[in-house]
């Protein structure tokens, strides 16, 4: 039971005055971390469903941050169904049996209604936060809604408001307050695109860049917390448990294939040079624009092996573009658990999009590095770190980049790319700038080769299928002639002894195809 004044259980009888102190102290079926002072209340360690409910409402102790972590993490170790009726079961608690009439209408009065509007608090930071609840769990809102207008009832106006809350977010779902004041940018082109025939050689740096902050946001943005819970993108039936994240990292992997492939894939020097510019430039661009994850993506694909050995390729670069680059990996350098890019990333103004990948190291490290519960009870302290994550990440999905003028066909452009696999890649890496001269040589003449057995074919089968045209013609010819010749003869419908031998003998021959020009 999660009744009985605010902690009740295990046979003790409290008095009112208890309370407080009971929250305090640690029991068989909660524990506390006292070492952390970081908070204005006892941190919770650990402890069991029941008491976490307690504690979640507890009449003493509005803890905004446990009810937040709370929130955030509460799928790691219960149903949304399951907290709404333990929350509705704690609204209904009743004084402690013990208690005499006076202490039962002093606990009426005074905890009873304090532990109401707790229960109250947090249904509404629940449909505020996370009303996809909600929307994805069958029967979850009608059984609220029957909540509210019934025992909820007797609290009146707050109630009602209560319900005016679930049904503007359930309408509005996951809101974005759009910066209405700031200009929409006026897309920068090259020349009118066509979509499905857009390469990076028709787009300005610049414009790229604001067209993939406006498509990797969007995408960043519907990261919902439950994903980011129990290594869920990972774990069976991440597709429905972890879409948005499996979503977010496909386009980063597509994206990084599709740079080291623009880049091997031209056989000019001067043209691959070109290209490896081009995309630090764009990098650079994301950077400014705060675009994280976009910046990781091209340096991803640039320091990919395939590139990385185009020895001719990075000597003709320039050295502007060579301190370009340095910059932008000193910022994204990972030694140090990515210190620098956290750095960065904290001291920058949104919109941002940060790098995904990060968020996943760290919620993975918290898995796999802390234990699930503590002597049986939920290790909480475990969900306090994974919350931090959270939190950040959710920071971030606040402000969107949607001063941007979209390019439908450049974000069709950007959802589509992809490159070709790392030994596709190799292969033509080591095309254009094989490790030896006389290695190139000998694949040019083998494809040359090649190329010539395909054209010696081609010719010797026209000349076939000319030959037999030929002989279909003089067939027809001979036909029409004796048919002529038929009419004048006889006007009999009787059938020329010739023409019959020649039908006989020719047979299916005399079906000429379409194509023989017959």
């Amino acid at each position: 039971s999660i009744g009985g004044g605010g902690g009740g259980g295990g046979g003790r009888q409290e008095s009112m005055d208890d309370f407080e102190a009971y929250f305090e102290e640690d029991a068989p079926d909660i524990k506390f971390n006292f070492n952390d002072k970081s908070q204005q209340y006892p941190k919770v360690k650990a402890a069991s469903v029941e008491k976490l409910i307690l504690r979640l409402t507890h009449e003493k102790f509005p803890d905004v941050k446990f009810r937040d972590t709370f929130l955030l993490t509460y799928r790691s170790f219960m149903t949304p169904t399951q907290l709404l009726n333990m929350l509705i079961q704690r609204f209904e608690t009743s004084a402690p049996i013990a208690y005499t009439p006076a202490q039962r209408d002093e606990f009426t009065a005074t905890v009873k209604k304090t532990i109401e509007l707790r229960v109250l608090s947090v249904l509404k930071s629940w449909i505020e936060s996370h009303v996809d609840d909600f929307v994805e769990v069958p029967d979850l809102k009608d059984n609220l809604i029957a909540f509210i207008s019934g025992p909820m009832s007797v609290m009146g106006a707050p109630a009602e408001q209560l319900r005016k809350t679930l049904d503007r977010r359930l309408a509005a779902g996951k809101e974005m307050s759009k910066c209405a004041t700031e200009a929409m940018t006026k897309p920068l082109m090259i020349k009118e695109l066509r979509p499905g025939s857009i390469s990076l050689d028709d787009l300005a740096s610049a414009e790229l860049a604001r067209q993939m902050c406006v498509l990797e946001f969007d995408l960043y943005s519907a990261i919902s917390s439950k994903e980011c819970l129990n290594l869920a993108w990972s774990k069976k039936d991440k597709e429905k448990n972890a879409p948005h994240i499996l979503a977010a990292i496909d386009q980063f992997n597509r994206t990084s294939r599709w740079v080291t492939y623009e880049i091997v894939h031209r056989l000019q020097l001067k043209s691959r040079v070109v290209a490896l510019e081009k995309l630090i430039k764009l990098a650079e661009e994301l950077r400014k624009m705060n675009n994280y994850n976009g910046v990781m993506e091209i340096l991803s694909g640039i320091n990919s092996s395939p590139v990385r050995r185009l020895k001719k390729t990075w000597e003709s670069i320039s050295d502007h573009y060579r301190e370009k680059l340095q910059q932008l990996e000193d910022v994204m350098l990972h030694e140090q658990n990515y210190k620098a890019y956290r750095a960065a990333l904290h001291n920058c103004d949104p919109p941002t999009i940060p790098y995904v990948g990060v968020y996943l190291t760290d919620l993975t490290f918290i898995e796999e590095g802390n234990k699930d519960k503590i002597d049986g009870l939920i290790n909480f302290d475990k969900r306090y770190h994974t919350a931090a994550v959270i939190s950040e990440i959710q920071q971030y999905q606040k402000i969107g980049y949607w001063h941007i003028t979209e390019v439908p066909a450049i974000r069709e452009f950007l959802t589509t790319i992809d490159g070709a696999t790392e030994e596709e890649t190799y292969e033509w890496s080591m095309k254009v700038e094989p490790r030896k001269q006389w290695e190139a040589l000998e694949t040019l003449l083998m494809e040359e080769e090649k190329l010539r057995d395909s054209l010696r074919y081609a010719q010797l089968r026209i000349a076939d299928l000319e030959a037999s045209n030929k002989r279909y013609q003089a067939q027809v010819n001979s036909l029409t002639t004796e048919l002529r010749k038929w009419r004048r003869i006889s006007m009999k419908p009787a059938a020329s002894p010739v023409l019959s031998s020649m039908l006989s003998s020719a047979g299916p021959s005399l079906l000429v195809p379409s194509d023989m020009g017959g």
